[in-house]
């Protein structure tokens, strides 16, 4: 379920998407998945869309909503929100912060 999250995350995904990939019942891969990863699946699929966004802001001069999309989030608002929700900072001062942190070094 992992691999198929990591492979599918940045598209258009469900929990169920999750779990028929696997060949299990929704209701049943929920259930494991929570057990064995410590997250639902919902907030493995936001994880990894928030990874490939911290790399983008660091590595690219992207802006912030094409950053966004391009991580898989369907709008800026739920992208904002999920950022700062694990980063507690905006993306714009998270990539800030490791431009200056690179100039003076």
């Amino acid at each position: 379920m992992l691999r198929f999250i990591a492979e599918k995350a940045l598209g258009e995904i469900s929990a169920t998407d999750v779990a028929l990939a696997a060949g299990l019942h929704p209701n049943y891969a929920r259930s494991i998945f929570k057990k064995a990863v410590g997250l639902t699946v919902n907030q493995a699929i936001t994880r990894h869309r928030l990874d490939t966004a911290q790399s983008l802001l660091i590595s690219s001069d992207l802006p912030i909503a094409a950053v966004a999309f391009e991580s898989g989030f369907g709008s800026l608002s739920r992208f904002y929100e999920a950022f700062e929700g694990r980063f507690t900072i905006t993306p714009a001062k998270y990539r800030g912060s490791f431009r200056i942190s690179a100039r003076s070094n």
